[in-house]
């Protein structure tokens, strides 16, 4: 019993002591999907070499991330923080539904009109 409980704890020692925690930097999939889905108060499409407010969002983000922050606590952060406007596409959720749904429902009964009318005519 003693040497089975030894071999156990000798075989606990040989593994690994230190998990290390994932890092991220600008490079990483997570990192980039992240700021694809921020609109950076308007300097998105700026050059990050030389865009201070560009700069600041990539630092933010991948502090947040190795903070252990999830994608989706990311991007909550800064919809609280600036509202919708800071992101580049509105979310499918809540008032922002109305985004998605408006624009399609009006192109249908557009499309409903053009048929129905070319319909009509047709028959005269």
């Amino acid at each position: 019993m003693i040497k089975k409980l030894g071999m156990y704890v000798f075989l606990l020692l040989m593994l690994p002591i230190g998990v290390s925690a994932q890092t991220y930097d600008y490079n990483s999939k997570v990192f980039q999907r992240i700021v694809n889905q921020l609109a950076m108060q308007g300097h998105k499409e700026h050059d990050l070499a030389t865009c201070t407010v560009k700069q600041k969002y990539y630092k933010e983000v991948v502090d947040m991330l190795n903070k252990g922050m999830s994608e989706k606590e990311i991007l909550n952060y800064y919809v609280e923080q600036l509202g919708e406007q800071a992101l580049v596409v509105p979310q499918k959720s809540g008032f922002s539904l109305t985004a998605w749904i408006v624009p399609v429902a009006i192109f249908m009964f557009g499309a409903f009109v053009i048929y129905r009318t070319v319909r009509q005519r047709g028959e005269n």
